[in-house]
């Protein structure tokens, strides 16, 4: 199927640094017009916040005042940047994670948080 030639490529890509399921990366990742594709799962949600221009990222797991849905805030980074979203049943994703990411390059070239 589709879905597990999708997982296919985020196992192969992951050895070298191509592909993630970490959230604050793929945001960082996005914002920087590195996701070459983003995988969600259906329905899921992850509220918090984002700092585009530090990077800083802090989930909440509660919906709440200036928090915003970092999974929706990842699929609009990915877009702007011409990258492509599947959205996926949430059983066919590794682990308990909601979102993964092929990067179009390294994880090393993405740019780590600034500290505050």
């Amino acid at each position: 199927t589709d879905e597990s030639a999708l997982l296919d490529e985020y196992h192969r890509h992951r050895p070298q640094s191509k592909a993630t399921d970490d959230l604050g990366t793929i945001l960082r990742a996005a914002r920087d017009g590195l996701v070459r594709m983003l995988i969600i799962a259906d329905g899921a949600r992850q509220w918090g916040t984002f700092n585009e221009s530090t990077g800083q990222v802090e989930a909440s797991e509660q919906p709440g005042e200036g928090l915003r849905d970092l999974l929706d805030q990842a699929v609009l980074l990915t877009l702007r940047s011409s990258g492509e979203v599947r959205v996926v049943d949430g059983n066919v994703l590794p682990g308990d994670v909601n979102a993964i990411a092929l990067l179009r390059a390294p994880i090393d070239s993405v740019a780590v948080p600034m500290p505050q």
